[in-house]
């Protein structure tokens, strides 16, 4: 935005310096002189009005309150082109702000204490001129304005701290929360795939179940020679038995335990295999004396197996 000093054509013609000829003479140039300071002072108060309307805050904040390296870099070309600096008013010839073109220093320090709200203790500018004043015509700094400056300073760096603190916690919390919904997220995840996975067990069991039903052989009378009864010892104790001809093959030992053990789990959902945990494919068969271990999958009968009469069979987890 651009700032500009009172144009030439609002100067006000101070009243012709003539020596009074008479007690009416020196009445009329004391009125001309009371008007002429009125005057002049309703007009510097209409330029800074204006003035005030031109700029924004954040310029004004940049114009006090810039970066002091940057003005400091530049306070020997600023002196040789003649453009106005704001001293530090210690004494220091470093400068603080660089001023715009057509604002001079009084100008600024006038401006900069009507912002603070402290009165102004410098001297009134003359602003018929049309050049820019430097900073060596400017008077020093009130202690008072100093400590304006310092005040406004800091409260600045305080706010700017306490926004980064808010900040900075808003981002925390908005990444603990991220993560916990990830964490519920992937948990949820895990629920859904362990329940489909029982799901699918859940359905492989009863298709085999099905095949191993389907192929059991019917089961003989007792009154048959050929006929035997197996008793299937299980880990929890209990007891399975059914009768079986001796040429029926000792695959089907391991299918009518696998039915009668696990035919109830896979109908419920909720109960796991039955007898102790015995499932397919999970043990094997053993006789105890004398010993004698029967995988599953042979083709075998049971007579080529040697069991030709009753016989106790128990259950062994491989």
């Amino acid at each position: 935005m651009e700032y500009h000093s009172m144009d030439e054509d609002d100067d006000i013609e101070p009243p012709p310096l003539v020596g009074p000829s008479s007690s009416t003479d020196l009445s009329r140039l004391r009125e001309l002189g009371q008007t002429y300071h009125q005057q002049q002072q309703q007009q510097l108060f209409e330029h800074y009005h204006r003035l005030a309307q031109q700029q924004q805050q954040d310029a004004a904040a940049e114009m006090f309150y810039g970066d002091a390296d940057a003005a400091a870099a530049e306070a020997a070309t600023a002196a040789e082109s003649g453009v106005g600096v704001v001293g530090t008013g210690n004494g220091s010839a470093v400068p603080d702000i660089e001023l715009p073109e057509g604002i001079n220093l009084e100008e600024a320090r006038m401006l900069e204490a009507a912002m603070l709200g402290i009165p102004y203790e410098g001297s009134i500018p003359d602003f018929r001129r049309d050049e820019v004043a430097t900073a060596t015509a400017a008077a020093p700094l009130s202690p008072e304005t100093m400590e304006q400056r310092s005040l406004r300073a800091e409260q600045d760096a305080a706010y700017e701290e306490s926004l980064a603190l808010d900040r900075a916690k808003q981002e925390s919390l908005a990444a603990a929360e991220e993560a916990a919904q990830a964490e519920c997220r992937a948990q949820q995840e895990a629920a859904a795939a362990a329940e489909q996975e029982a799901a699918a067990s859940k359905a492989v069991l009863a298709a085999l179940l099905a095949i191993k039903r389907a192929r059991l052989p019917p089961e003989p009378v007792s009154s048959k020679p050929d006929s035997l009864q197996i008793v299937a010892r299980m880990p929890d104790g209990s007891r399975k038995a059914r009768r079986f001809r001796m040429t029926d093959s000792l695959q089907a030992v391991f299918d009518f335990v696998d039915v009668q053990c696990n035919e109830a789990s896979a109908k419920d959902e909720q109960q796991e295999g039955g007898c102790g945990g015995v499932k397919p494919g999970s043990y094997r068969l053993v006789t105890q004396f004398p010993r004698k271990v029967y995988m599953e999958g042979t083709q075998e009968s049971l007579q080529e197996a040697g069991i030709i009469s009753d016989t106790a069979l128990f259950i062994e987890a491989v």
